[in-house]
């Protein structure tokens, strides 16, 4: 068996893939910008969205640093619940194990045309 491929006219594709936004990372987006703006009501409405859109079987704890930011919320403290959520963030980072090095998505390579209208560059032939 025989198989040629021709590199030299192709040319890497790097783009990322794309993942769909989750209704819960919506929400959560949506808080932290009505906690920088300093909106109140938009961030308990977001605080909602949060707590709808929590995965199965997620639980809220007593004293957690996001229910600090429910309790601050509905006490109108823009700012405690600003550091509830900065806390929150903080404990969600150290809860993730670290990565050693970014993955980098492979190189797609896609032919393209020469001007003599064939595919110009090397050919590798590999035969098994």
């Amino acid at each position: 068996m025989s198989l040629s491929v021709n590199t030299g006219a192709m040319q890497p594709i790097t783009a990322q893939p794309t993942r769909a936004p989750t209704a819960e990372g919506q929400a959560f987006r949506s808080l932290a910008k009505s906690l920088r703006a300093g909106d109140v009501d938009a961030a308990k409405a977001a605080y909602v969205d949060v707590i709808k859109n929590a995965p199965e079987g997620a639980t809220l704890e007593r004293g957690s640093p996001f229910a600090q930011l429910g309790k601050a919320l509905h006490q109108g403290d823009v700012e405690a619940a600003k550091t509830a959520f900065a806390d929150m963030l903080k404990t969600a980072r150290v809860q993730v194990p670290p990565v050693a090095s970014p993955i980098e998505p492979p190189a797609i390579l896609v032919a393209g045309a020469s001007t003599t209208g064939g595919i110009a560059g090397s050919t590798l032939n590999e035969v098994a």
